[in-house]
């Protein structure tokens, strides 16, 4: 009998031993798991001009907190540069923005990488003048001067793209006036003879009579992506995985609740019913793992074109394209998707991988 009870008293020390390890990597795991949903890191959003449309009415919906609560999101209606400039500093983690800006950072050595597309639809700029200017084609602005939202924004890059593309070299002027808006108020105050702007930003006024369109830039290649520093991409993969998820429902929410979206543009981009209706219905935002992949056809088109524009160095393509995106997260994001197959994810790796080099 005392036999018996020795080991009935073995057994039960082991279980309650095992009980106490059990608890504690529980705990462990939770504490863990704990960190790091409460890991504070900050996103840089641009909320200048019509492109970050959907970023600014989430932005002003709460849905930011609703699906990245631990983030702390700052909006800059200065453009792109403004983004990159705070990630560069350090002051954000993350940014959205526009690939001209990303691009000519990382030439000048800004430690950034391009992990998604958000914004699928290319962006279409207009060199816009007052009403009663007498300028009514591109060939008469060579020596004049632009307004620009400030160095290193999409309209400041694309300006210099098409300028390189006109042949007129170093002669215009571009002032930097802070924001789209400020662009467009100089050209109507006569302190600039044009600007280049976004299409969408300016249809109203152009519809109204007080402004004319006199000349179009379009793009080949998705306008706007998700970037982070390199540190904290090879710290915090997770995070990156879950900002790009987040994306994805923010902008379904966006065209789920159409009435709010118009009704956000024509309360803030002085849109018309129309126009924010056409703009729903015309750009084209990731919703989906497919529509975030990063093409590396299109980024060597926007690369080249740079170049040839003499806004990146020419030997800005020896800097592998490893060392500029990678599709590693939205990949992730695919695999975590019930809707997108095994062989779906399969056959984008394998177009990626024969893109790129």
């Amino acid at each position: 009998m005392r036999n018996i009870n020795k080991g009935i008293s073995r057994t039960l020390a082991i279980v309650i031993a095992l009980v106490i390890i059990i608890v504690a990597i529980g705990a462990g795991l939770g504490y863990y798991y704990n960190n790091i949903s409460k890991f504070r890191y900050t996103i840089a959003i641009t909320v200048a001009g019509s492109d970050p449309i959907p970023l600014y009415w989430a932005y002003q919906n709460g849905l930011f907190q609703k699906y990245l609560p631990e983030a702390n999101v700052e909006a800059f209606p200065s453009g792109g540069g403004a983004v990159i400039q705070a990630i560069s500093s350090g002051k954000a983690q993350i940014g959205f923005v526009n690939i001209f800006s990303i691009l000519t950072a990382i030439a000048s050595g800004v430690p950034i990488k391009i992990v998604a597309v958000w914004d699928d639809s290319p962006y279409t700029a207009g060199v816009i003048v007052k009403s009663n200017s007498p300028f009514y084609n591109i060939s008469q602005l060579e020596g004049k001067i632009f307004a620009e939202s400030r160095p290193g924004s999409f309209d400041a890059v694309t300006l210099q793209l098409m300028v390189g593309r006109l042949g007129w070299g170093n002669n215009y002027t571009a002032v930097p006036v802070g924001s789209p808006g400020a662009q467009i108020a100089a050209v109507l105050s006569g302190k600039a003879d044009a600007s280049l702007v976004n299409i969408w930003d300016v249809e109203r006024l152009i519809q109204t009579g007080q402004l004319r369109q006199i000349y179009v830039v379009s793009q080949e290649w998705p306008a706007e992506y998700i970037v982070a520093s390199d540190s904290f991409i090879s710290q915090h993969p997770d995070i990156i995985t879950k900002v790009i998820q987040a994306t994805y429902k923010i902008m379904q929410d966006y065209y789920s609740n159409a009435n709010s979206s118009i009704q956000f543009m024509m309360k803030y981009y002085n849109f018309t019913e129309v126009i924010a209706e056409e703009y729903l219905h015309t750009v084209v935002y990731a919703t989906t793992p497919s529509l975030a992949l990063v093409n590396t056809t299109a980024l060597k088109l926007a690369i080249s074109a740079l170049i040839n524009a003499k806004v990146l160095p020419s030997n800005f393509t020896s800097i592998p394209l490893s060392s500029i995106y990678t599709n590693q997260f939205v990949y992730q994001t695919s695999s975590s998707n019930g809707n997108i197959t095994t062989e779906l994810i399969s056959t984008l790796m394998i177009i990626d991988s024969k893109n790129f080099n």
